[in-house]
């Protein structure tokens, strides 16, 4: 995953391979990328090659790092490589909640049964 900054007309390389569930270096695969709506971070999701674990990340460009957002692991099976979210900084509701800023709703079945999670994009 590379980002070209225009201004400079440089490429930033995102280290997108530490997956957790990756020893064995086999890498993984990237997908659903997006800029924030809430900061200036890239969003992503990466998942083993065996898509039995799936983090969903976020990449600082001023700091070059990733960090972990949301996790989800299925052992014994697959995961859902594209599980609902929805970034409340998106709605147009959000100015009578300025709480909820920076947050979103993400759907997951790691209990056995779908629950909705509000997850803390900071």
């Amino acid at each position: 995953l590379m980002v070209y900054d225009l201004a400079s007309k440089k490429i930033e390389t995102v280290a997108v391979r530490d997956l957790a569930g990756d020893p064995d270096g086999m890498g993984c695969y990237v997908y659903a990328i997006q800029w924030s709506a809430f900061d200036a971070s890239l969003l992503f999701h990466r998942a083993s090659r065996l898509q039995n674990e799936m983090e969903f990340c976020a990449w600082s460009p001023e700091t070059r790092q990733v960090r972990v957002i949301a996790r989800e692991a299925w052992p014994t099976g697959w995961i859902d490589p594209s599980p609902f979210r929805s970034y409340l900084d998106e709605h147009p509701e959000i100015v009578q909640h300025p709480e909820f800023r920076g947050h979103a709703i993400w759907a997951s079945s790691r209990s056995g049964f779908r629950n909705f999670y509000l997850l803390n994009l900071a």
